[in-house]
């Protein structure tokens, strides 16, 4: 570079970085536009990190941290924010912080694969990082899946070793907040080495690892208690993940899904089919869509711990990163940025009045809570609704932060965590089936149980709760009027 370049380059540098950061800060906006954030298993989360706190201190008796390693980063992120800057700002940070490493890495993924990106990509990235994984609240999942893009977007196509060596911290963080990306990445990585070494055998390569893909169906299926169901076929796109809690997401799915289809159109009109099909990012789509379509929704590994779920849910946001990264090159019509304009447009105006209803909603629980003595035990069922996504089954969770406990805590029950609970304890329900029972309103109240509180509605229209003393004998239920 000669001296009178400089100036060129350090301009070009400066607006690059004020891009990013002015992208990132759009990025992060839902992290703070409600009172909390609304996302699933996120108030366990917070929940879990608080009363490990407890468990360190000896003020909770029951139970213990075990240790483990995966599975486990997001809590330690939490865990260290919680006390630093408090409840509602460590879960903002440590959101945010996720939502950044995926979509960064994401677009690093993509940057590798087309060669560059366009502000489409970036929206379509913005409603994939919001999507169903992140209402979920499987934030573990979604760290893992942003670090292990960003491996693949610094490894892609690369044939220096010494590279790919000093990326290998990015899997191994990745592997401690959870496995399932990381052995996916392995796959993906060790696909693309091949693909490019042995151009010629590229076909057999394909064919052989959709053979592999029906062979581990078909163990899986013959070893372990699984659920499968047809209907994941319709998430091998993607586009899936913009559905959320109701029908009003179709909208958004329908825009979205026209506008890749325009995209792919004027893909095929630059490129031949077989040259589509020949690029190895498309024929990693068609077997993670083929992964998706064919390996079960939910596998119990271990029958005295929870189910490893959502697996479709899952992996079709693999498959839409991959259309994001097919698409990448097209040169969008005026058409397909209108349907992606439209489509961000409802979706986040969607997810705002969602987040809003559940935060109305967490606000009444814990106004409920005033007469629970301190550190009782709390249990608490949502109403019924016809929504994709869970009931807010955890929002007792946050609400007892500091007041009480969630006698219904999934994460010691599930084995899955590094919180655990003791045998035989009473502070917490230490059986996953037992808190299936709770959730699905089949649970009695044993004489162990007590004393147990419950949040519960007045009946079955008011959205009113108030907080009532369970007896020996008496079933959990939704309102009182059910009982």
């Amino acid at each position: 570079m000669t001296p009178s370049e400089i100036p060129q380059h350090q301009k070009a540098s400066q607006r690059t970085f004020i891009y990013h950061l002015l992208v990132s800060i759009l990025l992060v906006i839902p992290c703070f536009w409600q009172s909390r954030i609304q996302a699933g298993d996120l108030s366990s989360h917070i929940y879990n990190a608080w009363l490990t706190i407890q468990v360190q201190r000896g003020a909770v008796a029951g139970l213990f941290i075990t240790h483990q390693y995966t599975n486990i980063a997001f809590d330690l992120l939490l865990s260290w924010l919680l006390p630093l800057v408090g409840v509602n700002l460590a879960q903002r940070l440590a959101v945010s912080c996720c939502v950044l490493v995926l979509c960064w890495g994401v677009l690093k993924f993509v940057d590798a694969v087309s060669g560059k990106h366009s502000w489409g990509t970036e929206i379509c990235v913005a409603m994939l990082a919001y999507g169903f994984v992140f209402h979920l609240g499987l934030f573990n999942f979604y760290l893992s899946t942003g670090l292990c893009f960003l491996f693949l977007g610094l490894t892609w196509g690369r044939t220096d070793s010494k590279n790919i060596l000093f990326t290998i911290p990015f899997l191994l963080l990745a592997w401690s907040a959870h496995p399932l990306p990381v052995l996916w990445t392995i796959a993906a990585f060790l696909y693309q080495k091949l693909a490019r070494v042995i151009p010629e055998f590229a076909w057999i390569l394909f064919i052989v690892s959709f053979a592999a893909v029906i062979v581990l169906r078909m163990v899986i299926m013959r070893l372990y208690p699984a659920v499968w169901s047809p209907a994941q076929i319709s998430m091998s796109t993607g586009a899936d993940q913009v559905f959320l809690y109701g029908r009003q997401y179709v909208i958004v799915m329908v825009l979205l899904l026209l506008a890749w289809a325009a995209m792919m159109h004027n893909l095929a009109r630059q490129v031949t089919w077989h040259g589509v099909l020949s690029n190895t990012s498309v024929q990693l789509w068609i077997l993670t869509a083929l992964s998706l379509a064919m390996l079960p929704r939910s596998i119990l590994f271990n029958s005295h711990k929870a189910p490893i779920t959502f697996l479709p849910e899952r992996l079709s946001l693999f498959c839409g990163i991959l259309v994001c990264a097919l698409l990448a090159k097209v040169k969008m019509s005026s058409y397909a940025k209108t349907l992606l304009l439209l489509a961000v447009t409802f979706f986040f105006i969607f997810c705002y009045q969602d987040d809003q209803r559940l935060n109305h909603l967490e606000d009444r629980v814990s106004a409920s809570l005033q007469t629970v003595p301190s550190m009782g035990r709390v249990v608490f069922i949502p109403k019924s609704e016809t929504t994709r996504l869970p009931p807010p089954l955890h929002i007792i969770d946050r609400v007892c932060i500091g007041r009480c406990l969630s006698y219904g805590n999934y994460e010691p029950a599930s084995g899955h965590f590094r919180l655990r609970a003791k045998p035989h304890d009473p502070g917490v329900i230490n059986s996953y089936w037992e808190l299936q029972d709770l959730e699905q309103q089949h649970y009695i109240v044993r004489p162990k149980d007590l004393p147990l509180y419950q949040s519960i509605r007045m009946d079955d229209v008011q959205p009113n709760y108030k907080t009532i003393q369970l007896t020996a004998g008496a079933r959990v239920t939704e309102y009182i009027g059910a009982r």
